[in-house]
């Protein structure tokens, strides 16, 4: 199979290996759709002998664990099912940069809500005006199960991977906590509609999967930084590293006109290795050693070059549960540098790096793999995996903040650059735009 290969500091967006069992499609595969699932699953076993870093794959029997998936696959009782089955053989890894991405889907599924950890606990935090879950669902509700499955801060990206792209449901059932304390149950429905008709003809199998990341990121509005100027301060929502180094570049030329920024980087999955590095140069003068590589072939030391134009002012820099990779290496990066100052909830401990993989098998819409070719150890000599970024203050919303619309730590931020920005004047500076 044809394949192709990128590098990646990105925890997907809703793909990480998922390990829960959704309900399955009354409709079995046909005997084409089985083949093509038992050849996605031995991709995955190739892709994995050839490019994860750790040679002993983390003590996992490669072999006997291909041959029970091999046989679940081939029972599997409809195809979302074996999709699923796919994504769970790579979860077994248990590291966040090896996981499988399926195949885009004619429709999308749009719930009308979404979700937030803080802390350990999982709220709603917007709700799609006019959506059928407007009518059961508020702000600050806090989220208890979906579907079934309990909700934390360590099963929200396996519920979100389960229920947005491996097994969409035309349903979804919540258990919810309302704000006064009061426990209830709801049902809500999506809406349903064609995704917009794109065309990736003429690109490269590499072109292809990338363009499939960044059209799920511009669906869920994360390819476009968002600035607002609050005196002679710069507050930069940034949603991802998905960009390119050119607009790095362009977007910095405007923040050096100022005298300090907040850096928002709540929400960020990370993206390109070259994007976050540009972002670095753009923030220190001097060259800055992100720590050593270990990879299959050994250890190697990384650095990336600063620049004498960088921006100098004061750097505040936010951070939450879903802050992850190459967002929250930025963010230890800039601790331990002694940059400036990051300030929100721990962040997602999910730094590996991973290489993308995409081919088609005949399938006509790429479907993709990512193996972690890497892992990263700090100049303190500590990997980020599994334990995340504790700012240097802990900040969490309650989930009165998060009714009100308050956003209490961008607050924070600005009165630590002497600013006067309410909760309430923070939480309306970025407006959420649904797509």
């Amino acid at each position: 199979m044809e394949m192709s290969r990128s590098r990646l500091l990105l925890v997907a967006l809703c793909l990480a290996g998922a390990t829960l069992v959704g309900r399955a499609s009354p409709q079995a595969p046909t005997s084409a759709e089985v083949t093509l699932l038992r050849g996605m699953l031995g991709d995955a076993r190739s892709y994995v002998e050839e490019y994860y870093y750790d040679r002993t794959y983390r003590g996992i029997k490669l072999g006997n664990r291909v041959k029970d998936f091999d046989a679940r696959v081939r029972q599997a009782r409809s195809f979302d099912e074996g999709l699923t089955l796919v994504s769970e053989f790579l979860g077994g890894f248990n590291d966040s940069h090896t996981y499988f991405i399926p195949p885009l889907r004619p429709e999308v599924f749009e719930y009308g809500y979404r979700l937030l950890a803080v802390g350990n606990d999982v709220f709603v935090r917007r709700v799609k005006g006019g959506s059928d879950a407007a009518a059961s669902l508020r702000v600050g509700d806090q989220v208890l199960a979906v579907n079934g499955h309990p909700a934390s801060r360590t099963t929200l990206l396996e519920i979100q991977s389960l229920f947005g792209r491996l097994q969409p449901q035309r349903e979804m059932h919540l258990s919810l906590r309302s704000v006064d304390g009061a426990l209830r149950d709801v049902t809500v429905r999506a809406e349903v509609r064609p995704r917009p008709p794109r065309s990736l003809a003429g690109l490269s199998l590499q072109q292809a999967g990338l363009e499939e990341i960044k059209m799920e990121a511009r669906e869920s509005g994360l390819m476009t930084a968002r600035t607002s100027l609050v005196d002679d301060v710069l507050i930069c929502q940034f949603p991802s590293f998905l960009g390119t180094p050119e607009g790095i570049d362009a977007l910095f030329r405007e923040i050096k006109k100022h005298r300090a920024m907040v850096l928002d980087l709540r929400g960020n999955p990370g993206g390109f290795t070259a994007v976050e590095s540009r972002v670095i140069t753009n923030l220190f003068t001097k060259r800055v050693t992100i720590g050593e590589q270990v990879t299959r072939f050994g250890r190697s030391r990384e650095t990336v070059p600063g620049s004498r134009g960088a921006f100098v002012g004061r750097l505040i820099v936010l951070i939450d549960a879903r802050s992850a990779s190459a967002s929250e290496l930025l963010a230890r990066i800039v601790q331990l540098e002694g940059r400036g100052t990051v300030l929100g909830d721990r962040s997602a401990g999910a730094v590996m790096e991973g290489v993308l993989l995409t081919g088609t098998r005949g399938f006509g819409t790429p479907y993709s793999f990512s193996i972690t070719r890497a892992d990263l150890l700090m100049t303190d000599g500590h990997s980020l995996e599994g334990r995340g970024v504790t700012p240097d203050e802990l900040l969490l919303p309650t989930a009165q903040d998060l009714a009100a619309g308050r956003d209490p730590v961008l607050s924070r931020a600005a009165r630590l650059l002497g600013l006067d920005l309410d909760p309430v004047a923070a939480g309306r500076l970025f407006p959420y735009e649904w797509r």
